[in-house]
């Protein structure tokens, strides 16, 4: 089986090699993706994207011709090289790639995989990896992004945010593989880059702790590899997110999610410390609310049930809509015994009303979706199309 730093290699040529087939150009193909262009240009997103989804595999091949040529071994050069229509096109192409890899993850007509198979299951997989049209619109995008700047640009840069943006996408749409892929790629060029560190931290977060689901857990059962693979991506995770708040210090959200990471590796000692130095940085509410309940659970792992309803509460205060907090409040307070006072806890918990979009952090935590996805989009789509 190969490592996961091979594969990753593979998924980088895959994606980054951009060879050209013999052929003329189509017209029509090129008029089609001008039109296409032209609509991303004006804020016709959705048009936009159907337009580039309608392209066949033979369409995009022509896309590839239309953008990239090769001298002997060097690397492709794309065709015009005005920075503006780039940055227009890797958008439309990332944005085509979000929505064909989200249709395909979507689509349930394969049957389910045995429990003992999941791991290997080759239906899920290919659901999961990279190919056909999404990973085509992917790799020319991936081309497209790394002509617009140097490699070394400045980190508020197009091309680095566009990384990130892709990253945070796939993450959060359960294309973990390609998320992978995207941050080799950003880190290859930004390796002292904060936020793309955190991003990295936080999927092999996602993925070490995902036997906190049951179902999960089922699967897992007796498969030692599972819980090798488990470790790997805990000390996977705490690199990253080590290197972020070593880079970074104002990236509070890393040092939280180190310290959940560490709670998890089993070193409750270490897990408090970074868990007390972010909230003495005095983070948002809602990071408040994520390292007290973090930090309440380390407490109540260690028998410490007192220390762990402080900060259920002092989470409560801090985020109130949050019902995770709740939940564990309610269960130490039955642990101690006072039952009447865990049942009033639920009870509040289901009363609560969320309005304006608002909800429990602890919902998107494993998601990717702690920080502004949407604002980073917008961005993105404002800068490409001036």
């Amino acid at each position: 089986m190969l490592s996961r730093c091979m594969a990753l290699r593979l998924f980088g040529l895959a994606l980054l090699t951009l060879g050209v087939a013999p052929g003329a150009r189509a017209d029509s193909v090129l008029d089609r993706y001008d039109a296409a262009l032209t609509a991303y240009r004006e804020g016709r997103y959705a048009e936009a994207v159907a337009a580039a989804r309608a392209f066949t595999e033979r369409d995009l091949e022509a896309l590839r011709v239309h953008w990239f040529e090769r001298t002997g071994d060097s690397a492709p050069r794309a065709n015009g090289g005005d920075p503006r229509r780039l940055r227009l096109a890797a958008m439309l192409h990332l944005e085509a790639a979000f929505a064909t890899y989200q249709e395909r993850l979507n689509t349930h007509d394969a049957p389910a995989p045995a429990a003992a198979d999941w791991l290997d299951d080759a239906r899920l997989a290919s659901r999961l990896r990279p190919s056909g049209a999404g990973a085509t619109h992917l790799s020319i995008g991936l081309g497209l992004v790394a002509l617009v700047e140097s490699p070394r640009s400045p980190p508020e840069s197009f091309r680095r945010r566009w990384y990130l943006a892709a990253a945070m996408h796939f993450h959060s749409h359960a294309q973990t593989f390609t998320a992978h892929g995207v941050l080799a790629t950003a880190l290859e060029s930004f390796p002292d880059d904060g936020p793309l560190l955190l991003e990295s931290g936080e999927l092999a977060e996602s993925e070490a702790t995902a036997g906190a689901s049951p179902t999960y857990t089922r699967m897992m059962e007796g498969l030692v590899r599972a819980q090798a693979a488990r470790l790997a991506a805990l000390a996977h995770a705490e690199k990253q997110l080590r290197l972020a708040v070593a880079v970074d210090d104002t990236l509070v959200e890393a040092r939280v999610r180190l310290g959940r990471v560490l709670t998890e590796a089993g070193r409750p000692g270490e897990a408090a410390r970074e868990l007390e130095a972010a909230l003495a940085a005095e983070p948002r509410p809602y990071l408040v609310y994520l390292a007290q309940l973090f930090l309440g659970d380390v407490h109540q792992r260690g028998g410490r049930l007192q220390e762990a309803v402080a900060c259920y509460r002092a989470a409560i205060d801090a985020y109130p809509l949050g019902q995770a907090a709740r939940t564990a409040l309610a269960h130490a307070l039955h642990r101690q015994g006072d039952h009447e006072a865990a049942f009033e806890t639920v009870r509040a918990s289901l009363a609560l009303e969320f309005e304006g979009g608002r909800a429990d952090p602890w919902w998107a935590y494993g998601l990717s979706q702690l920080r502004p996805f949407d604002v980073l989009l917008v961005s993105l789509r404002e800068e490409a199309r001036q």
